[in-house]
């Protein structure tokens, strides 16, 4: 039986003394609340870097800006595009959306769709962060050569955010999106059954 490679594998510490291992590398990433995130991150590592469910409060509740906080871009694209093209389908602002199917009236169940929708962010969102901080990391190894002090410095730039006005933009333009939806297929929802 032969064994698989495994990608992230240059990401477990090569034992120099110089080199930063992998929770201290973690830790530098990861940032505020590592913490919390660091069982977790055993429990992965336990099980050969395997999908295994956990729950996640904020990527369940707040899941696009948990998504772009922690930097994990592409999901908080895919997950801003499909919030946007359902509400765009079911809310009654684009003259062509279908606000109902069978008699069924879509714009009181938005919100429960958009609920829903940070389901598999609640279960998957830590597993999703730990892969992106195990490759981080392997990146920041292999641009450093294993430097400790260069390695430290390159997972201090790449965990933090750079650019905090672009996150208040986001914020700014996400949050009263979302919330609007919310709002308005609460308040839809009830004048449908009130009339």
């Amino acid at each position: 039986m032969s064994e698989r490679t495994n990608p992230l594998d240059n990401v477990m510490p090569q034992e120099p003394s110089a080199a930063l291992t992998v929770s201290e590398a973690r830790r530098i990433y990861v940032q505020n609340n590592y913490d919390a995130y660091a069982p977790c991150f055993e429990r992965f590592d336990k099980n050969q870097r395997r999908f295994m469910a956990t729950w996640s409060w904020w990527g369940f509740l707040f899941t696009s800006g948990w998504l772009f906080y922690r930097k994990m871009y592409l999901p908080f694209l895919a997950y801003f595009a499909v919030s946007a093209i359902i509400a765009l389908f079911t809310s009654d602002v684009w003259p062509n959306a279908v606000v109902s199917i069978g008699g069924y009236d879509l714009r009181g169940i938005t919100a429960a769709i958009a609920i829903l929708l940070g389901v598999p962010f609640g279960i998957a969102g830590r597993w999703l962060y730990y892969r992106q901080v195990n490759g981080m990391i392997g990146k920041a190894r292999n641009k450093s050569n294993n430097d400790r002090a260069k390695m430290s410095e390159l997972l201090k730039l790449q965990g933090r955010l750079n650019h905090p006005a672009l996150v208040a933009l986001a914020v700014y333009l996400v949050l009263p999106f979302c919330l609007s939806i919310i709002i308005s297929s609460i308040i839809t929802m009830f004048l449908a059954n009130s009339l």
